[in-house]
């Protein structure tokens, strides 16, 4: 569902005699579903679970970074980390 809010924004024209002054101007702005923001909180708590429950990485690796990486051997990154490897041209 499409509503139209008047907001006031920059004018980042500068032809016109506003520039860089703030103008009210009418946006089209989608709303979200009514449960939207519990969606949010409950991805954020379950993120917030995961990355507490990756224990033994080596010392400057987050949890994302870990988990990020596909196809790799957890027994590996525990024991050598996680290092970008150059490709050959």
């Amino acid at each position: 569902m499409v509503v139209n809010i008047e907001t006031l924004v920059k004018d980042l024209d500068p032809k016109s005699s506003t520039y860089n002054q703030t103008i009210k101007k009418v946006l089209p702005i989608t709303s979200v579903a009514p449960n939207a923001g519990q969606l949010r909180v409950v991805r954020r708590l379950l993120g917030d679970a995961l990355n507490d429950s990756i224990v033994g990485l080596p010392v400057g690796v987050t949890p994302n970074q870990y988990l990020n990486v596909t196809s790799a051997s957890p027994d590996l990154i525990q024991k050598q980390g996680l290092k970008k490897q150059h490709q050959k041209c």
